[in-house]
């Protein structure tokens, strides 16, 4: 807050100016969309944050983590009005968690994050068949 005083015909006259700083955004809305599992890839998505903070959502951040590992990398770093990422890169049957921020000029939101692992999967199972082997079975 500033304060700034005059004295006008005899009166003391105040003026008081509130400057708002942003804050961090609210974290993205869920839950935190999991569609398209193969076994090397998901396909994630979310809805923009509640609040933006008073600073325009400049960023999300996408992260993943191994189960078994609780060490987040990031999978990537999207424009303000992306709301769905692909991640590539992922090993069959092992389980990942997912997290997706927000950020503002401010900083960073909390996470949303997926609340149970995910596995990715073939979806044809274990043991896909390929062009050798269905032709020797069908012989």
């Amino acid at each position: 807050m500033f304060i700034l005083s005059k004295i006008y015909n005899g009166m003391l006259i105040l003026w008081l100016f509130w400057f708002l700083y942003p804050e961090k955004p609210s974290r993205p809305v869920g839950p935190l969309k999991i569609d398209d599992i193969t076994e090397d890839q998901v396909k994630l998505s979310w809805k923009p944050p509640e609040s933006d903070g008073g600073s325009k959502i400049t960023s999300y951040i996408v992260e993943k983590c191994e189960a078994r590992n609780p060490r987040w990398l990031r999978v990537a770093r999207l424009p303000p009005g992306s709301l769905s990422v692909d991640c590539y890169n992922l090993i069959e049957g092992v389980d990942y968690f997912f997290s997706v921020a927000a950020e503002n000029e401010a900083g960073v939101s909390s996470p949303l994050e997926t609340e149970k692992p995910v596995t990715p999967k073939s979806k044809f199972g274990k043991g896909k068949l390929n062009s050798k082997s269905a032709l020797s079975e069908s012989t």
